[in-house]
């Protein structure tokens, strides 16, 4: 059985979250993991929030025009939507 580690697409341990994100400056703050966060000063739920963006997204599909760095489109992702399209 493969080791569960060398996976590259497991989620990443929430433990090992400064050793992910050191030297590297973000801008938001968005769950990029159940329970791992970018480092980000301004987060990005409450901006969605002020916006309008329903808090559920449930079976919607998403086209988010402009996504730079994607922090709305996994925030609508979080937020259950079935599909998102990035670009």
């Amino acid at each position: 059985m493969a080791d569960p580690a060398s996976h590259p697409h497991r989620t990443p341990d929430p433990g090992t979250a400064d050793e992910l994100f050191a030297g590297i400056h973000w801008h938001q703050r968005w769950e990029i993991a159940p329970g791992l966060f970018t480092p980000g000063r301004n987060p990005v739920a409450p901006i969605c929030d002020a916006a309008g963006l329903p808090a559920r997204l449930d079976g919607l599909r998403v086209l988010d025009v402009g996504a730079w760095n994607g922090c709305f489109s996994f925030e609508c992702e979080r937020r259950g939507a079935a599909e998102v399209v990035a670009l």
